[in-house]
């Protein structure tokens, strides 16, 4: 249920807030004609894009919307302004925060939108944050093959390619996706495996709502761990040369290096390729190598490669602006069906999401069908193309209006 508050302060608008961004001609409406709406996603209070950006409660000051057709449209409030917001008792210009989606009621006065009132629909969403690497422990254990358990709540702590170090909670709504296992859970989370995470952060730690698990656990080797350099290039996707000798660095989990020469004897094994070579060696990969060791370097006679290159998470977050093609306001998705949707970021930019039928929605219960345009959406998943195929989808908010 929407609420109002009032802010009580007086305070006196200065000059420089008269200097905001004019509307379209189109919205160039006298005074006294009728209100003019906005609606759209906050990318900017008080002049600043930071993200939790905010009013002051009680304060007068901008906020700038971005609207589906990309234009935006620069809102003044002041201390006569009501606030309304769903789910908050008593909203205020503090409650307006970047990232958020707010609709506004007002008047133009040369070029200048005075808004009467705001409606807050979404509150500001928390941070999303990514990490890849190799995992070096779960649930504090450090031991080869050391797991999580199915179901339960838990820690893991990934490395990345630069050796550092941080810890992913894990909880009974993270989604877990892995390739050849029909039903991950938190149990196929082990030591030595290559996996991706993404979730919020607070106070430095990671809750995930996903986690994609890239690897399995390997046998022995001389040297394993994940593929940090090909040929002295860290890019990702660098790869071998077929047929070529080379070198390939592999970061092992207690954050040493090893460097591997590889020879035309060397032999590679890889499973579901018929006839891998050193092309198939590629940064991002999890690599074991046999092989003597001389002068720091292990000379391979075989290396094993357990998976093709894991690619760090991609997130997405913004207002939808189509569902499979329509730009209409209430379409949506179907539940339990596959499809697209398309979501305008705060900087303007597009991002078409691909939901598939291992695509998960969040929160619980609520599936494609909770997709509709001028709502507010994340998603979280790998690029194929020019397109993000979503592992996980996190509805922020239902659509609004101004």
């Amino acid at each position: 249920m929407l609420r109002v508050t009032r802010a009580v302060a007086v305070v006196v608008l200065v000059s420089g807030l008269g200097a905001a961004t004019a509307l379209p001609a189109s919205a160039k409406t006298p005074p006294r004609r009728g209100p003019v709406r906005a609606y759209g996603m906050i990318v900017a209070v008080n002049g600043s894009t930071a993200d939790g950006a905010c009013g002051v409660a009680g304060a007068a000051g901008t906020f700038t919307l971005l609207g589906r057709n990309t234009s935006q449209t620069v809102i003044h409030v002041s201390a006569g302004t009501h606030f309304f917001g769903r789910n908050l008792s008593s909203p205020t210009f503090a409650n307006v925060c970047v990232n958020g989606l707010a609709g506004a009621q007002g008047r133009v006065s040369n070029g200048v939108f005075n808004a009467n009132q705001v409606k807050i629909w979404a509150p500001k969403p928390p941070p999303v944050v990514s990490q890849f690497g190799i995992v070096v422990s779960v649930n504090g254990s450090t031991a080869d093959a050391a797991c999580g358990t199915m179901g339960g709540n838990g820690t893991f702590t990934i490395m990345n390619r630069s050796a550092v170090q941080k810890v992913v909670n894990v909880t009974t709504s993270t989604a877990y996706f892995a390739r050849g296992i029909s039903s991950p859970t938190f149990a196929n989370v082990c030591v030595d495996e290559m996996v991706g995470a993404t979730g919020t952060r607070d106070n430095g730690v990671i809750t995930a709502t996903d986690v994609m698990i890239w690897s399995t656990v390997p046998d022995d080797f001389s040297a394993f761990g994940m593929v940090i350099s090909v040929n002295g290039s860290s890019a990702t996707g660098a790869c071998g040369v077929a047929g070529a000798a080379g070198t390939f660095t592999v970061l092992r989990r207690n954050a040493s290096q090893t460097i591997v020469n590889v020879s035309t004897t060397t032999t590679f094994l890889m499973k579901d390729v018929a006839s891998p070579t050193f092309a198939n060696v590629c940064v991002n990969e999890m690599v074991g190598s046999h092989g003597p060791v001389s002068g720091g370097t292990l000379n391979a006679d075989r290396v094993r490669i357990f998976a093709r290159p894991g690619f760090p998470p991609v997130s997405v977050f913004g207002m939808v602006l189509s569902v499979n093609g329509s730009t209409a306001a209430g379409a949506c998705g179907t539940s339990g069906g596959t499809g697209t949707f398309t979501i305008i970021k705060r900087n303007a930019s597009r991002t078409i999401v691909d939901v598939t039928s291992n695509t998960k929605f969040r929160p619980k219960g609520q599936s494609f069908a909770n997709v509709c345009v001028n709502g507010m959406v994340g998603a979280a998943g790998n690029v194929s193309g020019t397109d993000l195929v979503a592992d996980v989808v996190r509805i922020h908010a239902a659509p609004g209006s101004a």
